[in-house]
């Protein structure tokens, strides 16, 4: 979370100050870092005004920690395996997700979010669900509107 606040959510890195952004947290446990750092680290990222989508793909994860990095319940997805992460998930995640808060006007600017992907790549992954979650990832990006900014990040070496 950290390393998107700090290297993918910033003009150097593309983000657009007049873009919304939306950030996707995927994991398949609970964060090594103590409860105190999750927190921290989460606040980090909310100050950012992203919308924050967790993920939490099998039985292991902590769904109070990802409810801690993503607010509301509304915007974490619990999946029991990784057979989850299908296009019915993305039809219900919504390609305009970070623009449900924009204002509503008579004709609404259009929304090109940046989105962030931060990728959970430790051992207890797995090789096979590693392209499940890289070919999830590449039908987010096709989702998106043309003229999205996407950037992804990994943690769990």
């Amino acid at each position: 979370m950290e390393y998107a606040v700090d290297n993918l959510l910033v003009g150097r890195a593309g983000g657009r100050e007049d873009s919304p952004a939306l950030v996707f947290i995927m994991t398949d446990g609970k964060s090594l870092e103590s409860d105190k750092a999750v927190v921290m680290a989460a606040q980090r990222l909310q100050s950012t005004a992203a919308k924050v989508i967790a993920l939490g793909i099998t039985e292991q994860v902590d769904a109070q920690q990802l409810r801690v990095v993503a607010g509301p319940d509304a915007n974490v997805f619990l999946l029991s395996d990784f057979a989850g992460l299908n296009p019915g998930l993305i039809a219900t995640l919504g390609t305009d997700f970070a623009c449900a808060e924009q204002s509503t006007t008579v004709e609404p600017p259009p929304c090109n979010p940046d989105v962030v992907v931060v990728l959970d790549v430790s051992g207890s992954v797995g090789q096979a669900n590693f392209q499940l979650t890289i070919e999830f990832v590449k039908e987010i990006t096709a989702a998106l509107p043309s003229k999205c900014s996407s950037s992804s990040s990994s943690y769990g070496w």
